[in-house]
């Protein structure tokens, strides 16, 4: 995955996403392949990769998330191929939040794109408004780019924390 070999089966990346309406976030996410918990252990062509995220709003609030999601047609190569990640909050989390991203892997960075969906969790400055909730800011589409990365990294494309949002 993202053009080096994986052989503990994870990828960790950071970048920044960039929101047309001007706001822009850090990003981390942890990635492994998923295994189903059910019998068989195919997942049936839906998830088969899960993992960890954080992003963080221009504000400095940071919001940790879980992520599942969907590799088409790969086996030991991932480059170019299509893949779909679906963030949620955690559980317990007071604003809950979802993301839908999608991308490729070009080469060595994860090229990612919302669709428009971010605008249902972040406001147009880039304040996080829980899912759903208040007003979408019209025809926002977020990108960004992830580069193979540990999480200690992630402080680089992040500044100031608010001790709150975790």
């Amino acid at each position: 995955m993202g053009g080096r070999w994986t052989p503990a089966l994870i990828w960790h990346g950071v970048g920044r996403l960039h929101s047309s309406s001007g706001a822009t976030y850090g990003f981390y996410m942890e990635l492994w392949p998923y295994m189903s918990r059910g019998r068989g252990g195919y997942s049936g062509g839906h998830q088969n990769i899960e993992g960890t995220a954080k992003i963080c709003t221009p504000q400095g609030g940071m919001y940790p998330m879980t992520v599942s999601g969907y590799l088409k047609n790969t086996w030991l190569d991932a480059n170019g191929k299509p893949i779909a990640f679906y963030l949620r909050s955690l559980k317990d989390a007071s604003t809950k939040l979802n993301i839908d991203l999608h991308g490729s892997w070009q080469g060595q960075e994860l090229v990612l794109e919302d669709r428009g969906n971010m605008a249902m969790s972040f406001s147009a400055d880039g304040n996080a408004k829980g899912y759903l909730h208040g007003v979408n800011a019209p025809a926002e589409n977020t990108t960004g780019r992830l580069r193979y990365a540990v999480e200690s990294e992630f402080a680089s494309v992040c500044g100031p924390r608010d001790k709150n949002s975790f």
